[in-house]
């Protein structure tokens, strides 16, 4: 008992007044529910007075509580459609029907058991026959293609199966598909792409099954053999993020060179055989690229970069898919820390990062621009995450972010 003489609370924010309402214990659970307004840190004193009751603590804001996934539309309002995920959520891909399938490092969702993989269906309600097996450590990322769902993370086996860092779900149903069996990598695999009936893998391993394959990769779509015909020079660090387009893959990471050569942090190598393509030479950003998307015969780039080939682009950038020259008439104003996702999608640049401000402008952790020239779009501007945001997609006009 506490001095109020309550067991269990929930709060509510009305206007400027914050009003308790006592419920009994066991008539709720000790989650907040979505929606219930929730202060973003500690509470550690609470008084009453004059009918109200004030509180304070560490916190900064006090807002509806979302859980860890939320879906905002094309103004930047959030929709209620989304169940509560009780863990961190780290990718999220549009399942093509206005859905969407998640992963990251939850146990339930709605209040239904789910480890790490969901599947959410359009009207924001969890799909209930799409019940994979449970990976034993986090997903980090999803990939969508030809009925499958393509999952890479930190774990090392699917409901008690060995398939280390790399597996594929049927989409019907969620069921392993154990037939796509890739050797396994030694090290996590960070991002997945998949293109021509081939899955591309990067991260920080150092070999395949054995045979030596660092950081880039490539595996058949029908069976998960290793393609080892496609034989890219080695990365000299890890790669943390990969795009296909127009025959090319793009990659960005840490590294500073590949096969010896001088490539900092982005590079983009052929479809056909892996082979260095040394004519997009894009001028040198100063630090790691951390996501990249090809969208128009443009490539983007975002990162913990505050300058490209000596020209300042903080952690934002466009360069010509021709020949990796740097767009300077693509100029957004600077967020003020890096940028960790980007989608392009409908004229847009959505972006995602630990930044706080955009141009000067106070933007947390999300932001939209203009994909004609990089002007900010000032009219999208969701409600303030209290916590990291980790992944974006975009469907149907709405954008579904993640947060912590």
């Amino acid at each position: 008992m506490n001095s109020l003489g309550w067991t269990r609370k929930v709060l509510w924010a009305i206007g400027m007044s914050v009003v308790w309402t006592a419920v009994g214990l066991g008539d709720v659970s000790s989650d907040p529910l979505v929606g219930q307004w929730v202060p973003n840190g500690d509470v550690y004193a609470i008084t009453r007075a004059n009918g109200k009751v004030y509180i304070g603590g560490a916190f900064t804001t006090i807002g509806p509580f979302s859980g860890s996934g939320v879906v905002f539309d094309g103004t930047g309002a959030q929709e209620k459609s989304w169940p509560q995920v009780n863990g961190d959520v780290f990718a999220v891909v549009p399942d093509g029907f206005g859905g969407w399938y998640i992963g990251g490092n939850f146990s339930h969702v709605g209040g239904v058991a789910r480890e790490r993989l969901a599947h959410i269906k359009s009207d924001g309600s969890l799909d209930s026959s799409w019940n994979p097996p449970a990976p034993n450590d986090s997903v980090n990322t999803l990939v969508v293609s030809g009925g499958k769902v393509y999952a890479v993370g930190s774990f090392d086996s699917i409901g008690g199966t060995s398939f280390p860092k790399l597996a594929r779900f049927n989409e019907t149903d969620g069921s392993l598909d154990s037939g796509w069996n890739p050797p396994d990598p030694d090290n996590p695999v960070y991002t997945l792409a998949v293109s021509g009936g081939k899955v591309y893998a990067g991260g920080y391993f150092t070999s395949i099954g054995g045979t030596s394959f660092p950081r880039l990769a490539r595996f058949n779509e029908t069976d998960g053999s290793l393609d080892s015909g496609w034989n890219p020079p080695d990365p000299n660090s890890y790669v943390v993020t990969l795009a296909v387009n127009g025959g090319k893959v793009y990659a960005g990471g840490n590294f500073t060179s590949i096969g010896g050569t001088s490539f900092p942090y982005l590079a983009r190598f052929n479809e056909t055989d892996g082979s260095l393509d040394s004519g997009w030479n894009p001028p040198d950003p100063d630090n790691p690229v951390y996501t990249l998307a090809v969208s128009g015969g443009k490539v983007y780039a975002g990162g913990y970069f505050s300058s490209i080939g000596g020209t300042s682009f903080p952690y934002l950038a466009r360069f010509n898919e021709t020949d990796g020259s740097l767009d300077s008439g693509w100029n957004p104003p600077d967020p003020n820390y890096s940028v960790n996702t980007l989608a392009v999608s409908g004229g847009k640049v959505y972006a995602e990062g630990w930044f706080s401000l955009i141009g000067g402008t106070s933007f947390v952790r999300l932001a939209r621009f203009n994909e004609s020239d990089g002007s900010f779009d000032s009219g999208w501007n969701p409600p303030d995450p209290d916590g990291s945001v980790y992944t974006l997609a975009v469907s149907g006009g709405s954008k579904g972010d993640v947060l912590n």
